[in-house]
């Protein structure tokens, strides 16, 4: 289901990666309600390859109090891992604001990783600290089947008063011109060539056909069928888009979307189908199918964000079909059990009014008050704030035949509507009486076909939290 980690896991920026028969997830880690990003130490989740919803972890792989990080003081932004020739696994990761890529070491994949250097130039100069370095940022990392290893790395900021905050917060070189890619020498540190300019950025992107979805950040590298792909964060920030090339370092050609976290651009669709935020992930060959995955916004802020990932199609020219975000996920189809599902798996959430970006920062409850929105609170993950006219959308369902569901709920006196489809019509209504524990009502409802979508809607003059609903078969 998606979110693909355990209910409360809070690990975005996601980097796919297999090693022997397991998938490795390498991200950053928000913490649930937390005031601001990456506040966690890292943890790395792994599945085997054969059954994608068996993710566990060893516990903490690097903690965020380290060499450059004395007392925790600075936040462990997205990292990515790779295997060098050597056998070890090296960890390449920014500190907030440090300016420096650093580099740990581990005998295996999850960890723990121990510190060993910075990214380096050959005269010994950290990368970052030098004329025409790029800010440290996101590194991406890949070894290709000769043996070499390249690293990527930058930031690339979409506005002149983004590009002045982020300067009086010390950090260097966040210019608008995309991101850079180097190879690094045996010693898994040392730059042995380059760095090179390789995506352009929203400053130098005009003629190279990347117009509007240039560069912004979390560079990440994957090599398919002998050519290279560019995965990355584009300058409207929602959006996973990848360019192709034959080389490693350059030549990339704009490919298109790969996802967005709120479904924009998916089929012409320009509502969004949740409040958004920034994303950051990758594509990663499994058990031999395509995988994307990014990250999803809670809590009404930005920085309170959870791994999301789906099927995704490669068609015989190499080239990605953008996918749209569903509640199944990394199962790649539809729902077609009788049981009870979490209300945190939606994949609409809708207001009263349009769906928008979220801030960095504490959530907005004032901005958003007629928006539902997910929230972790003890110990379980709900749907909070579903207000008269708003909605919770899940796809897809294959049940095929008339059946009950149960809503667990809680909250004020009013109707429950469910649907299949968006608009609500043809609704099926039921009285809810309020409460201020969780209860449950039940709806008769038919679901139609192999693949039928689920919306839940509220109608009311206050608002109700749903934990979950059940599927319950019915005499035909």
């Amino acid at each position: 289901m998606n979110p693909y980690l355990p209910e409360g896991v809070y690990i975005p920026d996601g980097e796919p990666h297999v090693f022997g028969d397991r998938v490795y997830i390498y991200g950053s880690c928000d913490l649930p309600n937390g005031h601001s990003f990456c506040l966690g130490d890292y943890h790395v989740y792994s599945a085997p390859i054969s059954d994608l919803s068996d993710w566990s972890t060893k516990g903490v792989a690097l903690k965020r109090k380290g060499p450059h990080s004395m007392g925790g003081v600075h936040t462990l932004w997205a990292p990515d891992v790779m295997q060098g020739n050597d056998g070890k696994y090296y960890m390449y990761y920014c500190y907030s604001w440090q300016n420096l890529i650093c580099v740990a070491s581990s005998e295996c994949p999850d960890g723990p990783f121990q510190y060993i250097g910075v990214v380096r130039h050959k005269d010994g100069k950290p990368y970052g600290h030098k004329k025409g370095d790029r800010h440290c940022f996101d590194p991406g990392a890949l070894r290709d089947e000769d043996g070499k290893c390249y690293l990527y790395s930058g930031y690339s900021a979409i506005s002149p008063a983004l590009k002045f905050m982020l300067t009086m917060r010390g950090a260097r070189n966040v210019g608008a011109k995309g991101n850079q890619s180097m190879r690094l020498a045996e010693d898994m540190m040392t730059i042995e060539e380059g760095p090179f300019n390789m995506l352009p950025g929203k400053d130098n992107g005009a003629g190279t056909g990347f117009e509007g979805h240039e560069f912004y950040e979390a560079s990440s590298m994957r090599k398919f069928n002998g050519r290279y792909y560019a995965i990355y964060s584009s300058t409207l920030s929602h959006e996973l888009c990848y360019a192709i090339s034959d080389h490693p370092m350059k030549g990339f050609v704009y490919g298109g979307i790969l996802c967005s976290n709120g479904d924009i651009g998916f089929k012409g669709n320009e509502d969004p189908t949740m409040d958004y935020g920034n994303t950051h992930g990758s594509v990663e060959y499994i058990n031999g199918k395509y995988y994307v995955f990014q990250h999803r916004q809670t809590n009404l802020t930005e920085n309170n964000r959870q791994g999301i990932a789906e099927e995704i199609e490669m068609d015989e020219s190499g080239n990605f079909k953008m996918v749209e975000n569903t509640s199944y996920g990394l199962d790649g189809k539809p729902f077609s059990e009788f049981k009870e599902y979490p209300a945190y798996i939606a994949c609409v959430l809708k207001g009263r009014t349009s769906n928008r970006k979220v801030i960095y920062g504490r959530p907005r409850y004032d901005k958003f008050k007629d928006h539902p929105y997910l929230e972790f609170a003890d110990g379980h993950q709900l749907i909070r704030n579903l207000c008269d006219g708003a909605k919770a959308g899940y796809k897809y369902f294959a049940i095929g035949r008339k059946a009950t569901v149960v809503l667990k709920l809680r909250g004020s006196e009013g109707t429950l509507l469910l649907a299949d489809n968006e608009s609500l019509t043809e609704a099926v209504e039921a009285k809810f009486q309020g409460n201020n524990g969780f209860s449950e009502i039940e709806i008769p409802f038919d679901f139609k076909g192999n693949k039928c979508p689920l919306y839940i809607s509220y109608k009311g003059n206050g608002r109700v939290d749903l934990l979950s609903f059940a599927i319950r078969p019915v005499d035909i």
